[in-house]
């Protein structure tokens, strides 16, 4: 069974892998990990951080990169692995595909504009009807 250590991170619970830990010795996490600061085993170890940035650092410890969601902003992701003192290569820094979003917003707008246009069309009928 794979040694683990449970962070709590803004109240979202991580079950983390040692051996991940391990690759990165000397970050905030592994030193807090380590049985020099912590002696029990099995206490959750709170981190006063986001936990979805912090679910995209582990991603980054894992794969030596990160594609980062719409939702998080690059530079609290690189200030918080400067905070958990994980070198980074910010060329390994991804942003996702905002095309989804783009898809989305023209569907909104495109459903905008045709009851734009119907609309028209009713006030130059009744324009053309009050014409009669």
């Amino acid at each position: 069974m794979t040694d683990t250590v449970i962070f709590d991170v803004g109240g979202k619970e991580y079950k983390v892998a040692r051996t991940l830990l391990d690759v990165h010795p000397d970050s905030m996490r592994a030193k807090m990990a380590s049985k020099q600061w912590n002696g029990d085993d099995d206490k959750k170890l709170f981190v006063e951080r986001d936990c979805e940035r912090f679910r995209s650092c582990l991603d980054y410890m894992r794969d030596g990169k990160v594609f980062l969601p719409l939702t998080i902003n690059k530079k609290s992701f690189v200030a918080d692995m400067e905070y958990y003192g994980i070198d980074l290569d910010e060329a390994a820094i991804h942003l996702e595909d905002s095309s989804a979003v783009t898809i989305i917003a023209m569907k909104k707008h495109k459903s905008v504009l045709t009851d734009l246009e119907q609309k028209l069309k009713d006030a130059a009928k009744v324009v053309k009807d009050a014409e009669k």
